[in-house]
Parts: C-alpha cells; structure tokens; sequence
C-alpha cells in the first residue's frame, strides 16, 4: 500500500513472494501495487493537480505520520477526520497542509474502489507488508475487504508489527485475522500451510491470532532468519505494475536489494537513538558468491541500473570478496550503500571501482563529542576525512545532522558552525533534525541515559481512535 516509493519495489513483496511459491505448495501468489494505483487515483480524482511530486513529497514525511492521516477517513468510514487540528500541527512545523488535507477527501472512495475490485474476484488471503506510514492505508482496505467479502483472510506483517506494536495492532482492529511479528521468510508460509490444512496456529512464531475473541501471541522465534533461507528478490509484479501504470513514462525506476540484516556495529555499541533494527539487531549477511549474480540478473531482467542495497551496513568483508566481482560486471551500474564513516581512501576506492558511487555513511555530526554520546565509535576527524575523500573519489556522500541529545552542549554547535565555514569545498549536509525517540532504539529501552518520561508523538493521537495505553504499544516514536 502507500506510502512505498513509486520509483522503488517492496523488498517485502520481492522475497515474500518466492518464499511462499518454494515452501507452501499449492498456494499462488499475486502482487498488488496499491501505491501506483493511488497516484494514479489522485491524479485523475484532482484533474492533474496531484501528481507523482505530490506523491512523492507526502511519501517522506514520516515524523508527521502524514501519510497515515491521509487515509484516516477511509479507516473510520468518515468524510473527513481532523483536519483543522492536523493542519494546525503541521504548520507548527512548517510543513504545508494544504496537499494532504485535499488528499484525505480522496482515500475513502479510492479504498472502496479497491477493496470492490480485489473482492470481484475473491482470494483467500490477503497480506499486507508495513512500513513507514503503510499502517492505516493497510487498515483501511483490510477493513473495507471484510465488508464486502467476509471470507476473505487478511494478514499484516513488517517493520509496523515488531515487538508489541503487532499484538496491538491484533487487539484493536478487528479487520486483522493474523499479525506476523518478526520476520516473514518462514512464518507466512507456515500460515498459508496451516490454513490450507485447517490446522492449528499456535506454533507459529510471532503470530498473533483469535481464540474465543481474544488475541493470543504466539512467542518470538527463537533465532533469526538465516540468509541462505531468504531467496533472491522477484520483481517481476513492480515492473509490469509499472508498464501498465499511466505514471510509468514519468518514473525512473531502481533496483532494491537487501544482502545483509542487522549491524554489526550496533551489537556491540548500538548508536543511541537508532532503533531501525527493530527487536532484531542480530548481523546477519548474503553470501558473497550470489551478490554479483544476483544484481547482474536484476539490471538484465529489468533494464536497471541504479541498484540501492537497502541494509543498515556494508558487510566489511565484502570489501574483498564482493567489490571484485561487480567491478567485473560488464554494465554502467549506479550503486547505493550505506556504510561506517571511518573507511579508508583505499577502502572507498574500491567501492567506487565497484561502481558503488553513492553511499551513505551516517556522518550525523562533526563534533567529536557529540559522536560519543551517540555511541558512533568515530570523531569529527573521521568524519570529515570521509567528506574529503568522497570528494576526491568522485563518490555522492549523503549525510546530515542530528541534534537534541542528552548531555550536549551550545559549544559543541558553535564549534560545528566554525568547521562548517572551512569545509565549503565538500558535499553539504542534507539538513539537520531533531533525533526523534524511536522505538528499540537505548535511548527509548534505557529511560536513565536521558529520557525519563514518554508518551506517544502528538500526530499519532490526531490519526488512531484507540485507547492511550494501546497507542503506546502501537507505535514507533514517542515524545
């Protein structure tokens, strides 16, 4: 569903897919791009006003939750839901309300149209994957679906289910049947096979399910997901989503890959305020032999060659066993990859002879001191060593600034605004942001190193009609 980039495919879609057709047999598996259907609907619903920019800028606004109120109508059946109270704390914050607000008078009869078509041809399942602002659109149509197909199974997965964010969702929408909390490799194929079977769920790992009405919570699994387990992406539904969609002339699209979960610097010293990981932070990663073959089938299958290796880290032993070999690719590939700030110039070099030319190294600061609160294991020195070799290596360095961390101070920015004007020369930051207190992150899990008291982010009470309580275990930042 929304809010998925339209330049992008779902990760979650690419390697669920294959692993329900490898291990439920029986099942057949169809693809919905909800994404490209709502642009699709708003720009024809606004005669042309709303269009893939619009999309897009809504799409990155997620420490507003904008996307999720957008389709809050269609969630509670309403023709409207808050709207001078969301526009109010949007221009507090200097976003402009004024495309969301007219966006919201569309979802109610997009989700309608939807679910009636998905429920033309009934299947037995639907699962929806979320991330991001993914929640209440998924909501919406899980609920639309049970209204005019009731037979019809619905299931939700994905980042949005972690921990007890899944069991609350469970509990208090009753349009969900099951939530998979963890990852979905093994779990929702082990759904499909009970299902088909009418057999107990109760050893499904992470699943929440109903017994006389109540929600029951299977317990965690017991290890991660092993990388031989998780299959290479099929993207096959993206792109022919893409070729039938009106907006396809006007969007590059991208390869996404996902060669290593977790970080392994995290495991050791998880920087402060990152809770990306989830309740997983386990390091896990591909093995070296299938990465080049499987990017290489990509850019031919596809006609792509913009490649975003969508993991918290590089594997740093991947300089050595992987760089070779995709520098050997006979194809102008543009890589992303997100690294550690204190690689080497030999390091990055071997990056770039790789064609990886954009990385991101979560730079986050030049103050040395500020870098130790986050537990970043780096200085200002490495920092800007990293800005200047990207710079001579002809790498596009993405990074910004963070700011509003326990124990700093007004010399630690005045002394960052001083190196700022002697580092002119290099990429500039994309901007600076106020850390937000995520979910799984130290800095949410350990109340004593600097936030003692919290409570839901002020948007998520303006878009979920839920309990207080239950909005604490449902969502990811608080304040």
């Amino acid at each position: 569903m929304p809010w998925q980039g339209l330049d992008t495919p779902s990760s979650a879609l690419g390697v669920l897919g294959p692993s329900v057709r490898e291990q439920a047999p029986g099942w057949s598996v169809d693809e919905l791009y909800g994404n490209f259907r709502w642009a699709e609907h708003l720009m024809c619903a606004s005669g042309g006003a709303i269009g893939v920019a619009d999309y897009g800028k809504v799409a990155v606004q997620v420490f507003q939750g904008v996307g999720d109120w957008v389709f809050a109508p269609a969630l509670y059946d309403v023709a409207s839901y808050r709207v001078d109270e969301y526009a109010q704390l949007l221009d507090a914050q200097g976003v402009d309300a004024e495309v969301p607000v007219e966006m919201q008078r569309h979802s109610r009869t997009f989700i309608r149209q939807l679910a009636a078509e998905i429920a033309a041809d009934p299947p037995d399942i639907v699962g929806f994957t979320s991330t991001f602002m993914q929640n209440v659109p998924s909501l919406a149509l899980a609920r639309e679906i049970k209204r005019v197909a009731p037979g019809v199974l619905t299931v939700i997965g994905g980042s949005n289910c972690d921990g007890p964010q899944g069991p609350a969702l469970h509990r208090n929408f009753d349009q969900l049947d099951f939530v998979i909390s963890g990852e979905g490799e093994r779990s929702l194929p082990a759904l499909l096979r009970c299902v088909a079977a009418g057999a107990s769920v109760a050893d499904i790992p992470g699943l929440s399910w109903r017994s006389d009405g109540m929600t029951v919570t299977n317990p965690p699994a017991e290890s991660s997901v092993p990388f031989g387990v998780v299959p290479a992406p099929d993207y096959d539904g993206y792109f022919q989503a893409l070729e039938n969609s009106s907006l396809g002339p006007g969007i590059r699209p991208m390869a996404v890959l996902e060669t290593s979960r977790g970080c392994w610097w995290g495991e050791v010293h998880q920087c402060t305020f990152c809770g990306l990981n989830g309740s997983n932070i386990n390091f896990r990663s591909k093995a070296p032999e299938r990465i080049a073959h499987e990017v290489r089938d990509l850019a031919s299958r596809h006609r792509v060659l913009d490649v975003v290796m969508v993991d918290n880290i590089l594997d740093m032993g991947y300089i050595d066993k992987v760089m070779p070999e995709l520098a050997a690719l006979d194809c102008d590939l543009r890589i992303h990859y997100e690294i550690k700030s204190n690689m080497t110039r030999e390091q990055l070099g071997r990056l770039r002879d790789a064609n990886v030319l954009f990385v991101q190294p979560g730079i986050e600061s030049l103050s040395s001191h500020v870098l130790r609160l986050m537990e970043k294991g780096v200085s200002s020195a490495h920092n800007v060593r990293m800005l200047r070799d990207g710079m001579d290596l002809g790498l596009s360095v993405t990074w910004n600034i963070l700011y509003g961390f326990p124990g700093e101070t007004d010399e630690d920015y005045q002394s960052l605004l001083r190196k700022m004007a002697s580092l002119e020369h290099l990429q500039p930051p994309t901007g600076a942001w106020r850390i937000a207190l995520e979910r799984f992150s130290p800095y949410f899990d350990d109340p004593s190193i600097g936030f003692m008291f919290r409570t839901p982010a002020r948007f998520y009470e303006l878009i979920y009609n839920v309990p207080k309580g239950e909005l604490y275990d449902l969502v990811v930042r608080v304040r």
